[in-house]
């Protein structure tokens, strides 16, 4: 029985590595465009996060008897100066990862001078990088003779699709991914959230696995650490799902204080809805308030694991850390574990971060003298400590480290930033941001008068705010008036919520005096007024929310079964005419078609090697034996887009397109491949300033795709 498991894993293993390769190849023929939902980032955004890492992370500033002198030769990471070669006696720790790597700033730590000899600290810390990215900064901080290397990732793991550079290699990473998460859909039986979750931590967790095995080749003691997330002041990314039944009730009934019903409503949801992030993280919000602590902290883990945006180390991400560390022979700094030892009833939340995932300075030492407690219990690290300090590093407790102390004001205007900049980068029409909502709660508990004047008038809103890399644009191009409207929306809502109706009712009015015609707007409003009457019951608060759904979120859900129904309608005709066609050969078995794709196969691989110049060649001659391959088209289209020759990628979609829309008898034409094209000729439109043409090309593509098509918000924004 054992050998027929094994050999039906091999089997099924066999027919996966055969499915990545088909799809591959698929994928890398059927190339869209890049990716418009990226068109608005920033300028500098951009250059730092695209252009900048192709360029090396270390530079010689100058040369001197000692030796080189090596600076960071990338914009906005941590300042470093250090010696090539290293001085002799000196411990070289290298801190390598994301922003939060970024915080660990060492210098006049004297906790770190007691217990390691001559510590020479250089932080690589990144704002925004991936483990792909934090990875190339690893290979390099192998050559400049590390003592120790001190890994920190996994809360900028971003989803599927959501590479934030243009291009067409950036464009094939966001395709291969997707190959691997429609690979787990189909053999493992995942819906799309849990494929898109398992894959992100298998990429995360190939790359560790890769940073662990070269630093062990070259026996250079490795620390891969867990991080925090916080988990009780900070909701998943988006909006409240109304329009999942019975959520409605079991919110009210949380925000009135009926704890007990409210938990039963949201683990009814839960039987329908398992991986909802909003049910689980109401839920825990509830768990709390009846005392249920270790039940609410893993309702909260929940939330987070299921959190669309995967902005936040989960759960399983970290215990995917701590697994790569004990196997790979690394060392594990389980930071998660100090803040949940240290934070009341296990839940860390916003007494110890600004955000999500960024703790407060306040807490900096704390994170270093963790990281260094289990550095010196783990054997292949002890070098760098001094021998007779080290008994006593590990015999120190987690309360015995005493925090920084705290700047309430400097702190809550950290938080304000955030919670504007959820606002404006997220903003959709009369609906509430609950990160930013709690994020302007919180504030309000440090420093009442800082909301209150922000809530006074524009001068005084633009007063506050300060421009840094991540939240210029609220200022510029995006202007006060855009989203001041729904600022005050946030803040009535915020008063609301708090009991507190006649400020409510003051910026819920400025919101609507500025934005009229918002219908979220004039929802907050009818909720406000139900809630200054002196008797207000869930029931009539459920009853406001059910009325609104039905009347403005009905609509939309009608339209969208209309569009289903005539769907369906079309697929019944295929399904007609397919049977009326049976007597003819197959496309795919037609001499000349099978010719054409073998010949755009080679161009893939010719691609995929870099040799874009021969791959073009290869499709071209496809095209001439078949000139209806269509994903030949498309492919030499997107080619000719990201090298900037419109002219030619213009040639090559027209005919794509005329193929699409009026297909021959052996075209291979994929189910609302059109509505894909003519979205990538908008693209060439626009940046050839044919803007008119643009626009019928975006209309177009969404009277033209299915409704199920994944580019509806990106078109419908443009």
């Amino acid at each position: 029985m054992q050998e027929m498991t094994k050999g039906n894993k091999i089997m099924k293993r066999k027919h996966y590595n055969i499915f990545i390769w088909r799809s591959i190849t698929a994928s890398f023929l059927s190339l869209a465009l890049y990716s418009i939902t990226f068109a608005s980032i920033g300028k500098e955004i951009d250059n730092y996060l695209c252009n900048e890492i192709k360029k090396p992370f270390f530079k010689v500033a100058d040369k001197t008897e000692s030796g080189e002198i090596i600076v960071p030769n990338r914009s906005h990471g941590r300042d470093f100066k250090f010696i090539m070669p290293k001085p002799l006696g000196n411990k070289r720790i290298f801190i390598v990862g994301e922003s939060v790597a970024g915080l660990m700033y060492w210098p006049g730590c004297s906790f770190v001078n007691e217990f390691i000899a001559n510590p020479e600290i250089i932080n690589c810390g990144m704002g925004a990088y991936d483990s792909g990215r934090i990875l190339d900064v690893f290979i390099e901080v192998m050559d400049y003779q590390p003592d120790i290397i001190i890994v920190l990732s996994g809360n900028n793991e971003i989803g599927v699709g959501m590479e934030p550079c243009r291009g067409i290699s950036a464009e094939m990473k966001r395709r291969l991914k997707m190959v691997k998460v429609n690979a787990g859909r189909i053999f493992s039986g995942y819906k799309m959230k849990e494929a898109e979750h398992f894959v992100s931590i298998g990429i995360h967790e190939e790359r560790l696995r890769k940073m662990a095995k070269m630093a062990k080749k070259k026996n250079i003691p490795l620390v891969l650490c867990t991080l925090p997330a916080n988990m009780s002041d900070f909701p998943p990314s988006g909006y409240l799902p109304f329009e999942i039944k019975d959520f409605t009730e079991a919110f009210f009934l949380m925000e009135t204080e009926d704890f007990k019903k409210a938990e039963k409503v949201f683990k009814t949801i839960l039987i329908k809805e398992p991986k909802e992030p909003f049910v689980h993280f109401y839920l825990a919000k509830t768990l709390e308030q009846t005392g249920k602590f270790k039940e609410a902290k893993r309702h909260y883990q929940l939330a987070i694991e299921w959190d669309n945006r995967i902005d936040r180390v989960s759960r399983e991400r970290n215990e995917m850390i701590r697994r790569v560390a004990k196997e790979e022979g690394a060392c594990s700094a389980d930071l998660e574990k100090s803040f949940m030892s240290a934070a009341k009833n296990g839940i860390i939340g916003g007494d110890y971060m600004v955000d999500g995932v960024h703790w407060f300075g306040a807490y900096n030492d704390f994170v270093v003298s963790q990281t260094l407690k289990y550095a010196g219990n783990c054997k292949s690290a002890g070098s760098i400590f001094k021998k007779h300090k080290i008994a006593k590093l590990q015999r120190m407790k987690i309360r015995a480290f005493k925090k920084n102390s705290r700047n309430d004001e400097k702190e809550s205007l950290q938080i304000f930033h955030y919670a504007i900049a959820f606002i404006v980068n997220e903003m959709q029409s009369g609906k509430i941001n609950e990160r930013a909502l709690t994020m302007l709660d919180r504030i309000y508990g440090m420093d009442k008068n800082l909301v209150l004047e922000t809530a006074k008038s524009k001068s005084s809103l633009k007063k506050y705010i300060k421009a840094n890399f991540w939240t210029k644009q609220i200022m510029e191009p995006i202007s006060v008036e855009l989203w001041r409207p729904d600022f005050h929306h946030h803040l009535a809502e915020l008063f609301r919520r708090n009991g507190e109706f006649d400020k409510a009712k003051e910026n819920i009015e400025k919101a609507l005096a500025l934005a009229p015609e918002r219908e979220g707007f004039a929802l907050t409003k009818r909720l406000i007024f139900e809630g200054m009457k002196k008797n207000v019951f869930a029931k009539d608060l459920i009853a406001i929310m059910l009325s609104y759904n039905k009347n403005v979120l009905g609509s939309e859900k009608n339209k969208t079964q209309t569009e289903d129904a005539a769907s369906k309608n079309e697929k019944l005709k295929l399904i007609d005419k397919k049977k009326g066609e049976e007597k003819y050969k197959k496309p795919s078995d037609v001499a000349y078609v099978k010719e054409s794709k073998k010949i755009a196969d080679m161009a893939v691989k010719k691609y995929m090697a870099g040799d874009i110049k021969a791959a073009k060649l290869d499709f071209e001659e496809a095209i001439k034996v078949n000139r209806y391959n269509i994903e030949a088209q498309i492919t030499m289209c997107s080619i000719n887009l990201s090298q900037k020759d419109f002219a030619q990628a213009l040639k090559y979609c027209d005919t794509a397109a005329s193929i699409a829309e009026f297909p021959v008898k052996h075209a291979i034409i994929i189910p609302g491949i059109l509505a894909d094209i003519l979205f990538l000729r908008a693209e060439i439109y626009g940046n050839m300033k044919e803007y008119k043409k643009a626009s019928f090309d975006l209309k177009k593509a969404l009277r033209k795709a299915p409704t199920n098509w994944k580019d509806f918000k990106k078109a419908k924004k443009k």
